[in-house]
């Protein structure tokens, strides 16, 4: 389990804005599913598929994450799950393309679930949660490599090396769209099979 301070800091803005009563959080750790579907099998996906598998991290990372969570609404009854994905951070980061999140969309779907992004189409969101006491600073989209609400992984660290040192550089191009829909369609199909395994354990 990545370090969580951060993670809690937000968690105890949300309560004081809402109550405690209405704000509850659980961690669940997606490590083993993440080596599994992305770190163990990296060597061979780049010799098979090329450079474009690093900025996969993310999008593989966020569907360990989605996979997790259907399981524990399932073992929970909980028929709702909303994410802060945002068209901002769309260029940049493949499980925020309107495409990748269809597909979970689906997915969820599949189990009776309602997945929602609600803040998807806002503008000047850090603003907005700077108002309400949510935010500690203005300009949290600007961040890279450091976050000051987030952990910073050593998956990210590797995307942005890869998208700004290598692929903008040479291609003009943060990502390849039809690339992340594809490897992300095969990763839910050869990974959902973990949802009724995970959906059996207790939490």
């Amino acid at each position: 389990m990545v370090r969580t301070s951060k993670t809690l800091k937000m968690y105890e803005r949300l309560q004081q804005y809402l109550g405690e009563e209405r704000i509850t959080h659980r961690f669940c750790d997606i490590s083993l599913l993440m080596r599994k579907m992305y770190f163990d099998r990296l060597s061979a996906d780049i010799l098979r598929f090329g450079t474009y598998m690093i900025p996969m991290v993310c999008a593989a990372c966020k569907l360990c994450m989605h996979l997790t969570s259907t399981a524990y609404c399932l073992r929970n009854n909980i028929q709702h799950v909303a994410d802060g994905s945002h068209v901002e951070s769309s260029s940049l980061s493949p499980p925020q393309m309107r495409e990748y999140l269809d597909l979970i969309d689906e997915m969820y779907s599949k189990h009776n679930i309602e997945f929602s992004t609600p803040v998807f189409q806002e503008t000047d969101v850090d603003s907005q949660l700077q108002l309400l006491g949510l935010l500690p600073e203005q300009n949290l989209k600007s961040q890279h490599l450091v976050y000051s609400t987030q952990f910073s992984c050593f998956g990210g660290q590797m995307l942005y090396a890869y998208l700004l040192g290598y692929l903008w550089p040479t291609t003009k191009n943060l990502c390849n769209r039809e690339f992340v829909v594809e490897r992300t369609r095969c990763m839910i199909q050869d990974y959902s099979g973990m949802i009724e395994i995970m959906s059996e354990k207790r939490g």
